[in-house]
């Protein structure tokens, strides 16, 4: 069967209960990620999360890729994302370089300006400064920073936020960082900053459609401002359970998606009144969850590509409901069944 031309990326938030051990749930996490590293995906991105914030367990992506990157042989590892704003911006550009290096060039990174309170307050980012403008101006400045390091040269940066004058850093950059750098882009605006400046655009998975259609226009806008080359990289994101058969896949996910249904309701204030979904079906609607077989899962795939082209597609497999050996499979079927079908002829 064809290899797909689109790269397949896991993406974990290393979700856990609150009194679980870190280390199991880390455990967890690295065995499917050995998966995929076996089976070819291009790479795995975790989430910064700090203070049990979404029931994280990891705040520091960028030690867990090291810790893995001995424990694989091909797979990209990386963040989807570190908050800019919780790191001094030329500390974080050394973070990310010397991980480069250590890695073997097979850092995958992806930066985001934030937006959870309660992270903020506690590194002592003003409510101010939390608004979204207040953030993507922080955001532009760091990265100013982090693409001086990057360069080689001397570093001055005086901006609203960030201040900085520094004598060139090392380690030396192994790869342009543009072949290194996903930006969160959950505006059109950070969008356009990432197109403009040649870098990957990470969507969310609450994104439908339509929604998806107008931030990768600015993408593309920003790309084409700055006389780039059309294309870029785009990665689309969904949850994604696969079973032997679409019977097998809803059995299998129904708890999951339940749960994803009521913390949705609980967390999301604009969720909070809707009624219960009608059957799974509708749930998964509502949480974009995508479950079935090989086939089914294919078409939605090739559907989504279709409506919003993409040049990734990061799936979150791992969610509290599912049992971690059927993950595992489902890992599998993805990289060697679905997208083959979906792109491979």
């Amino acid at each position: 069967m064809p290899i797909s031309p689109i790269q397949t990326v896991l993406t974990y938030h290393v979700e856990g209960d609150l009194a679980a051990p870190s280390r199991e749930v880390y455990e967890e996490v690295a065995a499917q990620v050995r998966v995929a590293d076996e089976v070819g995906y291009h790479a795995a991105w975790f989430a910064e999360h700090h203070f049990h914030v979404h029931r994280g367990h990891l705040p520091n992506p960028l030690l867990f890729a090291l810790h893995l990157a001995g424990r694989t042989e091909r797979i990209h590892l990386g963040s989807a994302v570190i908050t800019t704003a919780l790191h001094h911006p030329l500390r974080l550009a050394e973070d990310l370089l010397t991980a480069d290096v250590l890695t073997g060039g097979r850092l995958s990174v992806g930066l985001g300006s934030g937006s959870t309170a309660t992270e903020f307050a506690a590194y002592g980012i003003d409510e101010a400064s939390r608004e979204a403008e207040a953030r993507h101006v922080r955001f532009a400045e760091g990265l100013e920073v982090m693409e001086q390091a990057w360069a080689g040269g001397p570093i001055s940066m005086q901006g609203e936020y960030v201040r900085v004058e520094a004598p060139p850093v090392l380690p030396r950059a192994v790869r342009p960082l543009s072949e290194v750098l996903w930006i969160a882009a959950n505006s059109a605006s950070q969008a356009r900053v990432a197109g403009r400046r040649g870098y990957g655009i990470m969507l969310s998975r609450e994104r439908g459609p339509g929604e998806m259609d107008q931030i990768v226009e600015s993408y593309h806008s920003g790309r084409a401002e700055a006389r780039l080359p059309p294309g870029g990289r785009v990665a689309a994101s969904r949850p994604v359970f696969i079973g032997a058969t679409d019977e097998e896949a809803f059995r299998g996910a129904e708890r999951a998606v339940a749960i994803m249904v009521e913390r949705q309701r609980r967390e999301r204030p604009q969720y909070a009144d809707l009624p219960a979904p009608a059957d799974f079906e509708d749930a998964c609607r509502r949480v974009q969850f995508v479950a079935g077989g090989p086939e089914r899962v294919a078409a939605v795939v090739r559907e989504l590509y279709d409506q919003v082209p993409f040049t990734a597609l990061h799936i979150q497999p791992r969610w509290t409901g599912l049992a971690p050996e059927h993950v595992k499979a489902s890992i599998r079927r993805l990289h060697q069944e679905v997208m083959p079908m979906a792109f491979g002829g």
